[in-house]
């Protein structure tokens, strides 16, 4: 992971955009472009959250009824 963030960080170096700006200005270029990929990272991953939490919701849903039947 630390490896892929370095050569991710060392990527967005060498944009275009990043030429010529000074290291405070960089620094900020860099989390901004980190950011964006974690968002994208996000965004993928909330259907799959949905999914899961709804899957433990019927899990226990499930869980109830056959405790429910059971005792009666």
């Amino acid at each position: 992971m630390i490896q892929n963030m370095q050569s991710f960080i060392e990527s967005v170096k060498s944009f275009p955009e990043a030429q010529n700006l000074s290291e405070q200005e960089l620094n900020k270029f860099i989390s901004d472009k980190i950011k964006e990929e974690l968002d994208k990272h996000i965004q993928k991953l909330q259907p799959i959250q949905k999914n899961i939490i709804t899957s433990e919701y019927l899990k226990k849903d499930i869980e109830e009824k056959l405790i429910n039947k059971s005792v009666s």
